[in-house]
């Protein structure tokens, strides 16, 4: 009897280390380090099927059985009795866009050299310091940016603009779209211009060839939305140049109504 309450006793705080293995401790902190060690990777989370937590940037902490969220950029999928999932993170660029804007920082141009790019070498344009964050345009060949390097047998159906939280060691997707065509069926390249920070808001300009090799052009303005997920028009411009480049010659362009829609690609 005795010896069968020893046994019990050992699978019960067996019981109870499993339990708190899988249930228990600090999840938020775990998640936290996992992040930081790669882009895919097994996460322990405390199930709870009545709090679906929002995140902040960094992850969530309760998510629904068998379901596939989106959440700040990141997908959850729960694979194993709700407590195991697997987890595609976003390399924390949700949370460093939040930071950057809270700090009131500008995106600075800079000449650092691109490397692992991920398309032809000579569509790789501007690049941006953002915080701790990098961007590089991905420009297409159009009378306004003739891209002599380019070889003539490269396809540029894609362009817009890529981010890396790990100094251009990794690129993907920050805002990506393909070419509008016109009803003619004539195919308008359009290639980032700039971006910038204004009133805690981040906006990318995208322009069309219009000036037909002058650099003016139909101007589309993007903004991010408060949560990250989506890319909003704010408006639409005649992009001119020379007053674009001066400061606050941003918001001096006229505005225009001949933007095509542009189709955005599914970013970050």
């Amino acid at each position: 009897m005795k010896k069968c309450r020893i046994v019990c006793l050992v699978f019960f705080l067996l019981f109870l280390g499993i339990g708190y293995f899988f249930f228990g401790g600090d999840t938020d902190a775990l998640i936290l380090e996992l992040i930081e060690q790669g882009e895919t990777m097994d996460v322990l989370v405390t199930y709870d099927k009545n709090n679906e937590q929002e995140c902040d940037g960094l992850g969530v902490t309760h998510v629904p059985f068998g379901q596939v969220i989106s959440t700040c950029g990141k997908f959850w999928f729960v694979t194993f009795w709700g407590e195991v999932i697997t987890l595609k993170d976003d390399g924390g660029i949700s949370g460093r866009i939040s930071k950057a804007l809270e700090q009131n920082l500008q995106p600075i141009l800079t000449n650092i050299p691109v490397s692992n790019f991920p398309f032809h070498e000579a569509q790789a344009g501007s690049v941006y310091e953002w915080g701790e964050l990098l961007f590089v345009f991905v420009l297409q060949k159009n009378m306004n940016t003739p891209l002599l390097n380019l070889p003539s047998d490269v396809e540029t159906d894609w362009g817009g603009v890529l981010v890396s939280g790990d100094d251009g060691n990794h690129w993907q997707s920050f805002m990506m779209y393909q070419n509008p065509v016109t009803e003619d069926g004539f195919v308008l390249r359009h290639n980032p211009v700039g971006m910038f920070v204004e009133q805690d808001q981040l906006f990318i300009d995208v322009s069309d060839a219009g000036g037909a090799g002058s650099g003016e052009g139909q101007l589309t303005r993007f903004t991010l939305s408060n949560d990250y997920k989506d890319w909003l028009v704010e408006g639409c411009y005649y992009l001119v140049p020379e007053m674009y480049e001066q400061e606050g010659g941003r918001w001096l362009l006229e505005a225009s109504l001949h933007c095509l829609f542009i189709p955005l690609e599914n970013s970050f």
